[in-house]
């Protein structure tokens, strides 16, 4: 009886020891996430930071050298914006028609269409102002903040009248949504908001919900190329005819 119980008591002791051994491994884990999140925090930074300096990373001396250098962020954004905009849309539309099997003629013309035109404008238009009000609201503040890009933003927005009215939509839903996302993020890294593991999945599948709810009951609250693309993807997944 008595080393019975010597073993029970031995075995528990082995036990609690064991739990207390997890108990220790997961505060770690936690505090190695506590301290890598805060690490990021100290990391951040914002969309346009270093554009309105120099390549010595201060800004420019004088007031020639303030215009000279917002001119060419301006010069700049619009030549790069246009020319990556035009190669990606061109380059997007033509292997869609080369995948209808289209004639070389249509694809050509495809690829010089006035839609792949009118999104290169934007993206040269957004690109262009951007760098340029960022770098005179930097020059007239004398330093560089985010704020001064959030309304560099805001100014360039404009430029989306450039662009189509049906893209003009979608490209106004996915900048809400990643702009949204990114704030979330931000506002977990600086310990503003609590860490949660699967936050990312929750909010994707109420983000869903609307889209289904018209998928499923209401049609006609989708645009029609949208609803018919889900239902190619369902007849694709599920095999349907």
């Amino acid at each position: 009886m008595i080393n019975c119980t010597g073993t029970e008591r031995l075995g528990s002791i082995s036990v609690s020891g064991e739990d207390l051994q997890e108990q220790e491994q997961v505060q770690e884990q936690e505090e190695v996430r506590r301290r890598s999140r805060k690490n990021s925090s100290v990391s951040l930074s914002w969309v346009g930071k270093g554009l309105a300096v120099d390549s010595t990373g201060s800004i420019p001396v004088g007031v020639l050298g303030k215009i000279r250098h917002s001119l060419n962020e301006l010069v700049s954004g619009l030549c790069r914006g246009f020319i990556i905009a035009y190669g990606v849309g061109g380059t997007i539309n033509g292997a869609s028609a080369l995948i209808q099997r289209k004639s070389l003629k249509l694809v050509v013309r495809n690829i010089l269409s006035n839609d792949t035109r009118r999104l290169a404008l934007f993206v040269s238009g957004f690109c262009g102002i951007f760098r340029f009000v960022n770098s005179i609201i930097t020059y007239t503040q004398g330093k560089e903040g985010a704020y001064c890009a959030f309304i560099a933003g805001l100014l360039a927005s404009v430029a989306t009248v450039m662009d189509s009215e049906s893209r003009r939509r979608s490209l106004m839903l996915l900048v809400l949504v990643r702009a949204t996302n990114l704030y979330v993020k931000k506002l977990v890294r600086i310990g503003r908001l609590p860490y949660w593991e699967y936050c990312e999945h929750f909010l994707f599948g109420v983000a869903n919900t609307s889209i289904m709810y018209g998928f499923l009951l209401e049609p006609s609250m989708l645009q029609k190329s949208y609803y018919h693309w889900i239902l190619r993807m369902v007849g694709i997944l599920y095999n349907l005819p």
